[in-house]
């Protein structure tokens, strides 16, 4: 016979039972891939930077999507470094377009393309980036730490809060974003790379290979 006592405990169990489950849920991404460091797919969780008439993320995207990975397969590295996507996966398109021509007219260059960015914030074009590195440059950029710092080489005094990180810490290999621009053959999009040594250039590289991405608000 159930009596108003175990009805009680029941409830109660149940109760107990649910709240344990929502507070797995919860701290799931920090057993995950990623190590629980799914940041920046709200900006309310992501640190800003204003530089001159621009707004970006302080830090690279950490949003976890499908074809996204970590600095040598480290989940901790996502924390650290952001995650790392190819262009397609960045524009949150087809991967076919990472062989072939999405913008093949330059029709879309102008447009701004949100991508896997937050409502509200797009892949900045090639065009966005020129505004940021003739502004601000590359030391005003850089963190402050994290950089190799050898005879020669800059320090950053990451004077606007964005905060780019050489990729691994302690390297002169530098960091690279990738922009919503392509360039002159169907595989290449064009990226903004920044060493130690004072660059801040535009390149190109393969839309297939893996890269940081910041966004910019509209």
């Amino acid at each position: 016979m159930i009596t108003q006592y175990h009805k009680i405990a029941l409830a109660a169990g149940i109760a107990l039972a649910l709240a344990f489950t929502l507070s797995c849920s919860s701290n799931k991404d920090d057993d995950s891939p990623g190590g629980g460091n799914n940041k920046c797919c709200n900006i309310a969780d992501c640190k800003i930077a204003i530089i001159g008439t621009q707004t970006w993320m302080g830090e690279n995207l950490n949003c976890d999507v499908p074809s996204s990975k970590c600095y040598d397969n480290d989940p901790a590295n996502c924390a650290k470094y952001g995650r790392f996507y190819d262009w397609a996966t960045a524009m949150g398109i087809d991967a076919k377009y990472n062989h072939e021509w999405w913008d093949a007219d330059n029709s879309k260059i102008n447009e701004k393309h949100k991508g896997i960015c937050p409502e509200g914030w797009h892949i900045p074009s090639i065009g966005d980036w020129r505004v940021l590195r003739n502004y601000a440059g590359s030391a005003k950029l850089m963190a402050t730490s994290g950089w190799y710092t050898g005879y020669g080489y800059i320090v950053g005094t990451d004077e606007y809060g964005f905060t780019a990180l050489a990729v691994p810490e302690g390297s002169t290999s530098g960091a690279s974003w990738w922009s919503a621009s392509e360039d002159n053959v169907p595989i290449n999009a064009l990226l903004v790379s920044m060493d130690n040594v004072g660059g801040a250039g535009i390149t190109y590289d393969h839309k297939y290979y893996s890269k940081s991405v910041r966004c910019l608000q509209d």
